[in-house]
């Protein structure tokens, strides 16, 4: 791809002329050569198509996608998706039991055909095309389309090959640069320092490839380093908005507010302290906003104040502890 173009995607600034000098071309650069192994996705089906989606493995730390992919294809065309997956419930990798509970209801209501601890066999052919996709249980479902959701592995093949420190994608510092001084990594392909959680990550989502960006503008112009974000990731399925502040890591206790039957509420994963560790929210942008912050200041909650809807959210945090 032109750097120029995903810099520009990235929201950095670049000269105005491709030939034209820019302090940021060599961060371009980087963005362009370090990406991402992904498989191709399938961004529309036909209407009337029947569409399998074969077991939807999210990888760890990213935004739920294979459900947004049943939600399109329920959307646009009268037949019933269906969709096998692997794992003993939904979005086992990103969400919480409730969570996924919650989802697996609601894809259900609108005619999603769900298959839980379903392993994929192979794939069944006519005339060079896919038809049915054969489960392990020895059933074929029957489609028109097939989305195959294996997840993504980091292409640290040019990392390796440069005598960079790679471990699951390329590792980074704070300022995201690799084990070379002179060359930095950003996105899905780098294992970056979350002090936070006490421990490194590999992240896939856009915030975090523009939060590292960010870092690496400092770093090159001289100026200090960024104050960190929390991670967060979001999803839209149906008339649903799922947004999500932090990481589930260390958590000792969840907490939700509000009832998952009126489609709006928030799970709050604490630690053993109650510090907040992570917010799922569902159709709570509020929940989710605060929760960006909490989560960053490291905020202890109050189990009880934060399962009573009749506080506001503000109101949450009154007369409790701060941070660390």
């Amino acid at each position: 791809p032109d750097p120029f173009k995903l810099a520009t995607q990235l929201r950095l600034p670049v000269g105005p002329k491709e030939d034209e000098c820019s302090p940021y071309r060599p961060l371009a650069l980087q963005v362009a050569r370090f990406q991402t192994k992904t498989p191709a996705r399938f961004n529309t089906v036909k209407t009337g198509a029947k569409a399998a989606l074969p077991p939807a493995v999210e990888p760890k730390l990213t935004e739920p996608e294979s459900p947004q992919f049943a939600t399109d294809a329920r959307l646009r065309g009268p037949e019933e998706p269906s969709a096998a997956e692997r794992e003993q419930r939904l979005l086992a990798r990103v969400a919480s039991q409730t969570l996924s509970a919650f989802f697996a209801d609601f894809h259900r209501s609108k005619g999603v055909t769900l298959m839980l601890a379903a392993s994929v066999a192979g794939f069944a052919t006519a005339d060079g095309k896919v038809n049915g996709v054969m489960l392990a249980s020895g059933e074929t479902i029957a489609c028109d389309v097939a989305l195959v959701g294996i997840g993504a592995l980091a292409d640290d093949a040019l990392a390796n090959d440069a005598g960079l420190v790679c471990r699951d994608g390329v590792v980074v510092d704070e300022h995201a640069v690799t084990s070379d001084p002179a060359i930095f990594a950003i996105g899905d392909c780098t294992q970056r320092p979350m002090p936070r959680y006490g421990r490194s990550v590999r992240l896939e989502s856009v915030p975090n490839a523009l939060e590292q960006a960010r870092q690496v503008i400092a770093r090159l112009c001289g100026k200090p380093l960024p104050a960190a974000e929390a991670p967060w990731f979001w999803s839209e399925q149906y008339d649903l908005r799922l947004q999500i502040a932090g990481l589930s890591l260390d958590v000792a206790k969840t907490v939700v507010r509000g009832d998952p039957a009126t489609a709006r509420f928030a799970v709050f994963h604490l630690d053993a302290d109650n510090r907040l560790q992570a917010l799922e929210a569902v159709n709570s942008p509020a929940e989710f906003a605060a929760a960006r912050q909490w989560v960053t200041a490291r905020q202890i909650i109050d189990p009880a104040r934060a399962s009573d809807t009749a506080l506001a959210v503000k109101q949450i945090v009154e007369s409790v502890p701060g941070a660390a």
